[in-house]
Formats: C-alpha cells, structure tokens, sequence
C-alpha cells in the first residue's frame, strides 16, 4: 500500500510492483461494492460544537482547493507542488500522480450513507471495534454550505 509516487518508484526502480490496482474499477467494485470515503476531514465532536466557524472556513478552502484543482491544467498542479513538496521525485512521477488521483477523487465532497456503509467493511474492526452510525460520524451540513458557496 503506498502512494502513486513510491508506487512508480517500485516499479521503475524494480524492487515491487502492485498487487492490486485500485483504478481497475470491476476489481475494486468486487472487492468493495462501490465507493468509500477513503480520503476525508476529520474533527472533533467538540471542535464542530464550539468553533463552528472554525470547521466552515477549513471545510471551504478544502473544498475551494479541490475544485480549482478539479479545473486547473495537469501542469499547473505540478508546477505548484513539484518544488515545494515534491522535488524528491522527477517531475514526470509527479505528473503521473496528478493524473492517478484525478481518477479517483470524488470531487463533491460527498460521503453518503451507503458509501459508509461500505466502508465500514475497511475500518471496522480495523480502526473501530464497532460500527458507528452514520448520522452520529458524517455531517455534511459544512460541505454542503462550501457547494454552495463555490458552486463550479
């Protein structure tokens, strides 16, 4: 399990290879079923009671990010990571990536009820001893006020 980068870097480098492509969409769907939240925002129950605001102005910007990366050029992503973040790998393995995760974010922002539900098969017992009810761990009330202040 690794991310495109150290995957590329296996395989051009030739100490592994992947087991498992998670863009092969009939090998996930067998696996899965269908979409999980796999890369979300977490916050505590007392940071949303008490700093609301807080978890609104970070719920946007991520939000803002994302979709200005939804819309911006393979290059422009690059040029804004590459050096700063990334400069440990070539230029062109960082351009992979980019074109890897287009693949697979869901650029809404939204987890709903049965992706959760599919992916409690991930994190259950995993992270969890037991099953955590959707409306007690997902509030998409701040996604949903970030769609609609940056509707794309």
């Amino acid at each position: 399990m690794a991310v495109p980068e150290w995957q590329s870097a296996a395989v051009s480098e030739g100490f592994g290879r992947p087991i498992y492509d998670i863009l092969d969409e009939k090998a996930w769907n067998r696996v899965f079923g269908g979409r999980i939240p796999v890369t979300v925002g977490y916050c505590l129950k007392e940071t949303v009671e008490k700093s609301p605001d807080l978890v609104q102005a970070y719920v946007n910007a991520c939000y803002r990010a994302q979709q200005w990366i939804r819309k911006a050029k393979d290059d422009e992503v690059v040029d804004l990571l590459h050096k700063p973040h990334m400069e440990t790998f070539s230029r062109e393995t960082v351009l992979e990536s980019v074109r890897y995760y287009r693949t697979i974010f869901d650029w809404d922002f939204v987890v709903d009820e049965a992706d959760y539900a599919r992916g409690e098969k991930v994190w259950i017992p995993t992270a969890l001893d037991k099953p955590i009810p959707y409306a007690k761990a997902v509030d998409m009330s701040f996604v949903r006020k970030a769609q609609a202040k940056y509707k794309s």
